[in-house]
């Protein structure tokens, strides 16, 4: 089939199953190519912790603080930044494109400055740039597509799965010929070419969008309204009860990042090309799971989909330290990343279900603060355990909180999604 039969039959599929006309796709492809980028340039960090063991010669305490900076930063300020987005929204592009030159820019300097204390300031950067995204884009395509907001969402997931697969890849391919700090270096350079292209784009989606569509996504939102639909936010059941389970499953996960890639590199003995490998097998599942897992919660409810899967994710924990056998391991972190990702995208769609249109991204930022001191905590409770006991603890720790959260869904009777008016 020519290549653009191809695009043709894809564009009529997208365009049916979403509801729109093919020229309201755009934002979500570019939006969805951003997500490839950001979670390309984010997922650099875990695979060259092992790196900054070696290097600065870090205890499992001081590898968790890294990544709590990190996550603690990106959640805190992800309050800020979803409020500015729901109630700013003609500054969105400027707040998605920063967050991408961000990110080329800490990783650049933590190629050229080469100290701990360096890299804990430029960590905690990195997660500013995850804060100012994911409020501002997820809000954005649940706004756009409330009636099929875990599928707009889900596909937006596949570009951070995407992003996330080939980054651990080609990062171990780039160190075993160059220097690992060469390699921060010179991802400075693609990014800067993307911010462009993707400033271009966005600017000339926003202008040639219909003018009512243009009109109801940019309207400015008075205070009183939006304080209102807050307080009716968190007062809500299924927001409660999705947050505290949402919390927990974010905790186990953050420990997971951190310690997986010592688990196979100093206690496995892997290279760092099949380190890059086996950590992109936590995230590539995702690519053909996230979309059916966002079609399955718009039709059946987002419930049947969320407690099942934070299950699964809390016994396949628990198996990761059940064997050294390479393949049963390689296929054990597979089943894990159909859900590892995945999940986070449905359980925030949870709580976006039960806000109202003028609070889409602000959600994202009240989940991101409500789950601070989890993201904080998890890592640095976990290297605490592996420091007392040995690695593979902090496997079984993730294991049971992130079975814990299945049970704080199971008594709760999950709404139908908010549908928005024009």
């Amino acid at each position: 089939m020519p290549s653009n039969s191809v695009d043709s039959v894809f564009s009529k599929i997208a365009s049916k199953t979403l509801h729109l006309k093919n020229k309201n796709l755009s934002f979500l492809y570019w939006i969805t190519f951003g997500h490839v980028v950001m979670h390309w340039y984010q997922n650099l960090f875990p695979l060259i912790l092992p790196y900054f063991k070696s290097e600065f010669g870090l205890s499992a305490v001081q590898l968790g603080s890294l990544n709590a900076v990190q996550m603690g930063i990106g959640s805190g300020l992800m309050l800020v930044a979803g409020y500015f987005a729901d109630t700013a929204r003609h500054r969105q592009i400027i707040m998605l494109v920063s967050a991408i030159l961000l990110l080329g820019i800490s990783y650049f300097a933590i190629g050229v400055l080469p100290s701990y204390a360096w890299t804990l300031i430029w960590s905690g950067a990195i997660g500013l740039a995850v804060a100012l995204w994911h409020p501002t884009a997820m809000g954005g395509l649940s706004v756009k597509y409330p009636k099929n907001r875990g599928l707009a969402l889900g596909i937006h997931g596949v570009g951070a799965s995407i992003g996330d697969s080939l980054s651990p890849i080609a990062l171990g391919a780039f160190i075993t010929i160059f220097a690992w700090r060469t390699v921060m270096q010179f991802h400075l350079i693609p990014i800067i070419i993307i911010c462009l292209v993707m400033w271009r784009v966005l600017n000339r989606i926003e202008i040639n969008e219909p003018h009512s569509t243009k009109q109801s996504g940019y309207k400015k939102v008075a205070f009183s309204i939006y304080w209102a639909d807050m307080k009716s936010l968190i007062r809500n059941r299924q927001f409660l009860s999705v947050m505290a389970s949402n919390c927990l499953i974010s905790g186990a996960r953050v420990a997971v990042l951190t310690f997986l890639p010592i688990y196979l590199f100093d206690t496995l003995g892997f290279s760092s090309l099949k380190m890059g490998i086996y950590l992109a097998l936590l995230f590539v599942m995702g690519t053909v799971s996230q979309p059916i897992m966002g079609i399955l919660s718009d039709r059946f409810g987002r419930k049947v989909v969320l407690v099942p899967s934070f299950l699964i994710m809390g016994v396949l924990y628990l198996l990761i330290v059940s064997t050294h056998n390479d393949i049963l391991l390689g296929i054990i972190i597979t089943l894990l990343g159909a859900f590892f990702y995945p999940i986070l995208n449905i359980a925030q769609t949870a709580i976006m279900d039960v806000g109202s249109k003028d609070v889409q991204s602000t959600t994202m930022g009240v989940s991101g603060a409500v789950s601070l001191p989890f993201l904080v905590g998890a890592p640095i409770l976990a290297g605490l355990i592996v420091d007392r006991y040995s690695i593979e603890m902090a496997f079984i720790f993730a294991g049971i909180i992130a079975l814990a959260s299945t049970v704080i869904l199971l008594p709760i009777k999950f709404t139908p999604p908010v549908d928005f008016k024009d």
